[in-house]
């Protein structure tokens, strides 16, 4: 009869087990950690334990907000992703002479223009007369998420009503808690709060929802900002980390459906629409087309000229910055305009002619 097997403490089969035990116990220690963490710190402001100061602002929760309170309701409204903060409504209310609210959230696709707008009609009874639309090629990105912001807060969760798992559960919130977007968010707010302690603040709003990147701005009138550091640190990493041009296989149908949901709602309300892609930093433009990224532009924006095809609207590719006669200085980062630059956005959308 053989003997039983056994491992025998310091052999290779026991050093092999014991280092799977310990990652093992050490990857469940990490999950662990991070739920606790994001629970305490809360960075998208999604379990209300109050159990640590908001530092990381949630965008969606801040614009609906302020259009509570902006009174008499908007009759231009600027619509986009972060790329559109810059916009000011001050620019098209001079241009139109109509009161304008800057209506743009991060990360936002077909889904949120149609979900705001929705909301705006339907809720707040604004009298849209003209959207002006920052259209980023994520727009119709097939494998990007729903921001999660957004799915947690209804106003906005209600319109998305081609999506089937769009309006957030108990359990996604639970299951929400270890994944690396919140727990990079966590690390953010405590860095964040950090630079609130010495009396840095990150971003302000006006009542007409135009921001301002207060701490970028001081950095520049102090000459300690550095664009070009910035952009070499950051361009490499934005086709993976931002666009995830991998997966950017094709137009997402169902985004396409929301987008063409948007566009009959600005049809049905004689609603005027200036739309346009946005702008990259021509380094950041330069790599992307080395990347073999044009095909995708060219078929978002090939899309966007056809279903923008009314009289009376607008749409142009400002990706090149040259078509805004722009200043390549004039940037924050690879996508985000100072405001010089997106005033001479909107005075170059708004004068054209179709």
């Amino acid at each position: 009869m053989s003997e039983p097997f056994e491992i025998k403490p310091g052999s290779p089969i026991w050093k092999l087990t014991r280092f799977w035990r310990v990652l093992a116990i050490t990857s469940l220690m990490v999950i662990v950690c991070s739920a606790v963490l994001n629970l305490v710190i809360d960075p998208f402001d999604l379990y209300g334990l109050g159990l640590f100061p908001r530092t990381v602002m949630n965008h969606y929760q801040i614009k609906l907000g302020l259009i509570q309170e902006f009174d008499p309701p908007p009759e231009a409204l600027i619509l986009g992703s972060s790329r559109a903060y810059a916009l000011d409504p001050d620019v098209v209310e001079g241009t139109l002479g109509q009161r304008c609210f800057n209506f743009s959230v991060p990360s936002a696709k077909a889904e949120t223009y149609y979900s705001i707008l929705r909301l705006m009609l339907e809720e707040f009874d604004a009298p849209i007369d003209t959207i002006i639309l920052a259209v980023d090629p994520e727009t119709f990105h097939p494998t990007l998420p729903i921001q999660s912001e957004a799915r947690y807060i209804e106003e906005y969760a209600r319109y998305f009503v081609y999506n089937d798992a769009a309006q957030a559960t108990v359990w996604d919130r639970i299951a929400l808690l270890p994944t690396l977007d919140q727990t990079t968010e966590s690390f953010g707010s405590i860095h964040k709060l950090f630079q609130k302690s010495t009396g840095v603040k990150w971003m302000d709003y006006r009542d007409d929802g135009y921001s301002t990147f207060t701490q970028r701005e001081q950095e520049i009138s102090e000459g300690t900002f550095d664009l070009q550091s910035r952009l070499d640190n950051r361009i490499g990493k934005y086709p993976e980390r931002s666009l995830r041009l991998s997966d950017f296989t094709g137009l997402c149908e169902v985004r396409q459906r929301y987008w063409e949901d948007f566009i009959e709602l600005c049809r049905e309300n004689d609603i005027t629409v200036y739309a346009f892609m946005p702008v990259e930093h021509p380094q950041l433009h330069e790599f992307m087309l080395e990347l073999g990224a044009d095909e995708i532009f060219n078929s978002v924006s090939e899309y966007l000229g056809g279903t923008l095809a009314y009289e009376g609207w607008v749409y142009r590719d400002f990706t090149d910055i040259e078509e805004f006669d722009g200043d390549p200085d004039e940037f924050y980062d690879e996508i985000h305009l100072r405001p010089d630059n997106a005033d001479r956005v909107l005075q170059s959308l708004m004068s054209s002619e179709e």
